[in-house]
């Protein structure tokens, strides 16, 4: 079971997706965690350490499910493959984790602002290196034309993966997304490209 805090930033999430950052209260969050106000103040000081926790929480959390799935596959598209459907099947089970990226956006509505997108940078470019490790792997392997830049099929990769998790959050909840179709799409276009084949 997660421990008290981690139930806190879980109910905070659902509320910074739900309202935005600026019109809540301490209380709101704590009406929703089933928490007394003042319990939320002996885990975090106030409101901004609370968002820039969970915004950790949730690149902590897409980042070890990234490299939890990212086993030793001889094939880069298998591990490619398994690393989205990990990280849209994460999205799509918590679509208030995307909303947290769009409030960062906002200038001005946070004030450790400047940390977070540090922290964000950090992680992102680590995970990048992730898969360009990855990618130049399958170059070595002769899954991957050779004279490609690794890293940037890498960027490739994350972009076309970053727009479907966009999606996902602007999709309205009536219209479900079909992670395998979408999956199999992303790593059949990265592996054949779209000229027509024939």
């Amino acid at each position: 079971m997660a421990d008290k805090s981690e139930l806190i930033i879980q109910a905070a999430l659902k509320v910074f997706y739900q309202r935005g950052y600026g019109s809540i209260s301490v209380e709101d969050i704590a009406v929703e965690a089933e928490v007394a106000k003042g319990t939320i103040y002996l885990y975090f000081k106030d409101k901004d350490e609370l968002f820039f926790r969970s915004v950790l929480y949730v690149i902590e959390f897409i980042e070890a499910t990234t490299k939890e799935v990212a086993v030793d596959s001889k094939d880069p598209f298998q591990t490619l493959s398994k690393i989205a459907y990990a990280q849209l099947h994460s999205i799509l089970q918590n679509k208030h984790f995307c909303g947290l990226f769009y409030i960062i956006s906002n200038p001005g509505l946070v004030r450790n602002r400047e940390k977070l997108f540090n922290i964000l940078l950090e992680k992102e470019n680590s995970l990048l290196s992730f898969i360009t490790r990855i990618i130049e792997q399958g170059k070595n392997a002769g899954f991957i034309e050779s004279t490609l830049d690794a890293k940037e099929v890498a960027y490739l990769f994350q972009g076309m993966l970053s727009n479907t998790l966009k999606r996902i959050h602007f999709e309205p909840p009536e219209n479900t997304i079909d992670i395998d179709k979408t999956v199999t799409s992303l790593i059949d276009v990265l592996k054949n490209g779209i000229h027509k084949r024939g």
